[in-house]
């Protein structure tokens, strides 16, 4: 890496691109490889910590299973442990942009959706989407959803305090902030 110098990012990229041949493929080694030596050679994008999370999250169980056997994923004991299986190496994937990403909320954003969506742990996903609300600037969604989350666990007063707290901290002039929506 230290030889590529100012080319680093350059280099990342391109091995990114050569990567979607891979992914086209439905090759799962190449893809695994090139996603992780992006990561390696420039760290610092959070794009591809993301997306290379989503294509090991999302694509691969289907490619295992086959594009007309997707509703297996979800219906049979075989396609929920391929999809956890799978949901696990995201995460492993995504602890290891602790490092460069450790206070961007995106990150723990995406842990949140694979514990909830992926693995159906939404103990696991409050914990992250609340990381996500202690985080560097983060984003007015993720502490409707952590709201929404715990209010899914019957944890409804736990919920209302923090929408509570959280109300007073938002600007009324921004439409993102969703202001009347909290308040409601």
């Amino acid at each position: 890496v230290a030889v590529l110098g100012g080319y680093r990012s350059l280099t990342a990229n391109l091995v990114w691109l050569s990567k979607n041949r891979n992914w086209e493929k439905r090759d799962f080694a190449g893809t695994f490889a090139k996603i992780g030596l992006v990561t390696s050679i420039d760290p610092r994008p959070e794009i591809f910590w993301l997306n290379g999370s989503r294509i090991i999250a999302n694509d691969m169980p289907a490619w295992e299973v086959g594009d007309r056997n997707t509703d297996k994923l979800a219906n049979t004991e075989e396609g929920r442990k391929i999809a956890h299986q799978y949901a696990k190496r995201a995460l492993l994937f995504l602890e290891k942009s602790r490092i460069y990403h450790n206070e961007n909320p995106d990150i723990y954003l995406e842990e949140a959706m694979i514990y909830w969506l992926k693995l159906d742990d939404l103990e696991s996903a409050a914990e992250r989407f609340l990381r996500a609300t202690q985080a560097t600037d983060p984003p007015f969604h993720a502490f409707r959803i952590y709201g929404e989350i715990l209010t899914r666990l019957g944890r409804k007063q736990e919920a209302l305090d923090f929408f509570e707290q959280h109300y007073k901290t938002l600007p009324d002039n921004l439409p993102e902030a969703m202001k009347v929506v909290v308040g409601d």
